[in-house]
């Protein structure tokens, strides 16, 4: 009876939970760079967005308290309202920014969002034009994004031939690799 050993398993393609530990320095890398680059980059974006846009809305709403509300048409009003919507765009902005790095199956639609809330963030201004900017180049580095798949393919460890060496022999038997009935192929029969 021959103990099978358990098949290894090696990784094509880029990186994950499943990467194995024995990769080169330069392989584990790589495989660094290539998860981090699009989700990484949509995140950032679309943070940096959200933080145009706040600080814009911000301003607004600093400018807003400067007037003096007369009457309720009046230009500090509105002014105060134009920036409320600017903050909460920028905080659903920076939200749907993180899910979109935390929740890379759903990128397609989280891309839209993105891209949707940067176009909506014109109304405030679009954090000085460049938040919009930004937000749309998230959105559709979202949008475009490919998971790329991991492929898991075992491979089978050669069984080493054993030809009259007592020494090796006795190493298998130890290793568990050969069962003692077949280690060197002798004929036990009477």
């Amino acid at each position: 009876m021959v103990a099978t050993p358990t098949p290894a398993v090696t990784v094509s393609g880029p990186p994950g939970p499943e990467r194995p530990s024995d990769a080169s320095p330069a392989e584990a890398e790589q495989l660094r760079l290539a998860q981090w680059t699009r989700p990484g980059a949509t995140a950032a974006l679309g943070l940096a967005a959200a933080l145009l846009v706040a600080l814009q809305s911000t301003g607004l709403l600093l400018v807003s308290g400067l007037t003096r509300p007369s009457d309720v048409g009046s230009l500090g009003v509105t002014l105060g309202g134009i920036a409320v919507v600017g903050i909460m765009e920028a905080i659903v902005l920076g939200a749907v920014s993180i899910l979109a790095y935390l929740s890379p199956q759903s990128h397609v639609e989280l891309g839209v969002l993105i891209v949707t809330m940067a176009l909506l963030s014109l109304y405030v201004g679009g954090g000085f034009f460049l938040g919009t900017l930004l937000g749309w180049v998230a959105g559709v580095l979202a949008i475009f994004y490919e998971p790329r798949k991991i492929l898991l393919q075992p491979v089978r460890a050669p069984v080493p031939e054993i030809e009259d060496d007592p020494v090796a022999e006795a190493d298998l038997l130890d290793s568990g690799v050969v069962a003692p009935g077949r280690a060197g192929d002798e004929d036990t029969s009477p």
